[in-house]
């Protein structure tokens, strides 16, 4: 088809389109707008008696008229003492070594109540736990199983341990890796 014919064809659809919608706002008179003949509910006003306040009157007591006394306790009175003037202590030389402190060192003096555990596994199905924590039973390692409830449903955990050194539980997840071929996760033990 034509270019030109396309756009005339176009352009009368839109003028059709534009008579429909307006043609009739302008043959048909505004409808009138409702009257609101008054109030739908009329106000009530309760009457009430207000009740009148009390008259307030003034009310004096009367002071004692002897001075308070002083007791004499026995003790003697509180002197203030001169302050004591306290030399700043020198400065020590710390010598440090270049090389940093192991990792290790740092996690298990940070808090010495804190235990230690290797987690290996997350299961959805509690069978599946159970067969990976019998298995590294049998090999002499400490293992246990731990339910977490989620929105999903259950989740259980398999961990190895707990160990209050940092450092022992580390073996343990090297050894894991080594016997066992599990990689674990070291993490703090509730």
């Amino acid at each position: 088809m034509d270019d030109w014919l396309k756009q005339r064809l176009v352009g009368a659809v839109v003028l059709v389109a534009l008579g429909v919608i307006f043609i009739p706002m302008l043959i048909e008179p505004p409808e009138p707008e409702p009257e609101v003949a008054g109030r739908l509910y009329d106000p009530v006003t309760p009457e009430v008696d207000f009740l009148e306040s009390p008259e307030i009157t003034e009310v004096t007591i009367p002071l004692p008229e002897e001075p308070p006394t002083v007791v004499d306790t026995g003790l003697a009175p509180i002197e203030p003492r001169p302050t004591e003037v306290v030399a700043e202590p020198a400065p020590v030389k710390v010598e440090t070594a270049n090389k940093p402190a192991p990792v290790e060192a740092k996690a298990s003096q940070g808090d010495s109540l804190t235990a230690w555990v290797v987690q290996v596994g997350s299961f959805k199905q509690q069978q599946n736990a159970l067969a990976l924590r019998d298995k590294i039973r049998k090999r002499g390692f400490t293992a246990f199983v731990e339910r977490i409830k989620s929105a999903s449903g259950a989740t259980y955990r398999v961990r190895v341990g707990p160990e209050m050194s940092y450092t022992r539980i580390k073996q343990r997840r090297d050894a894991l890796k080594s016997k066992l071929s599990l990689k674990g996760v070291i993490m703090k033990h509730r």
